[in-house]
């Protein structure tokens, strides 16, 4: 009975791997509002997941989309809306089909706004959104607000959204994160209007356990208007169960 009591649980062993960051990539509308643009990345892996931030003018609803039909599985996880014109999105993907090299995003009804993105690939086990929170205000501190992950070795990540006026494309508006957040992203468009652009940051950290911690940024530009989003990503292990009968 001991012998069967182990094989059983041999053969139901869950198989757990590590959240791992695989790459990083950004886009932007430039100086012109658009309704779609192409994000240049290296080769997808398919099992692998796809994270989008978005930082938007409008709260228009986004496609993310690769080459190839079915490529990507999953949606919106977290969200910050501030009225006044900054809209934070996190999406997050399973990645079907593997190979595409461009991650293609989009407003729904094809109207044209200005947004800006960071895209980045994980690995890991069965990645599903845990929890997630928000915060909108002004000025040049952003936060995202915490939440408490329901386990620990999560992957938090933070979105956020500032508007402006920029003559240039921002890649180091974002700084001083806070809570040993690091900042694996960041970019703008660069309309160069009164308050028309906008900037968007992603922070990350694996969480060592499950503390409500948020993430926080400076604004380097100086105040504006701003929102952010975090959310908490975890594993669900993977179950092995025989199945053939021997």
């Amino acid at each position: 009975m001991r012998y069967l009591i182990l094989l059983f649980l041999f053969l139901t062993s869950t198989l757990q791997g590590t959240i791992t960051r695989v790459q990083v990539a950004t886009g932007n509308v430039g100086t012109t509002n658009k309704a779609t643009f192409g994000v240049t990345v290296s080769a997808l892996t398919a099992g692998n997941y796809l994270v989008v931030a978005l930082g938007a003018a409008t709260p228009k609803k986004f496609k993310i989309t690769v080459t190839g039909a079915f490529d990507l599985v999953g949606g919106g996880v977290g969200q910050g809306a501030n009225t006044t014109g900054s809209y934070t999105d996190i999406y997050l993907y399973k990645i079907n089909v593997g190979g595409a090299t461009t991650v293609t995003v989009a407003t729904i009804d094809a109207l044209t706004t200005v947004y800006a993105v960071v895209v980045a690939e994980y690995s890991g086990t069965n990645l599903i959104a845990d929890i997630w929170s928000a915060n909108t205000s002004s000025g040049s501190t952003l936060t995202t607000g915490g939440a408490t992950p329901s386990v620990a070795n999560s992957l938090e990540l933070g979105g956020f959204c500032a508007a402006g006026t920029l003559a240039t494309v921002q890649t180091a508006w974002a700084t001083t994160p806070t809570n040993s957040f690091t900042i694996i992203g960041q970019t703008s468009s660069n309309l160069n209007t009164a308050g028309n652009d906008r900037a968007v940051a992603l922070t990350e950290k694996i969480l060592t356990s499950t503390s409500a911690l948020g993430s926080g940024i400076t604004n380097a530009n100086g105040s504006s208007q701003w929102s952010a989003t975090m959310v908490a990503l975890r594993e669900i292990p993977q179950v092995n169960r025989n199945t053939s009968g021997d």
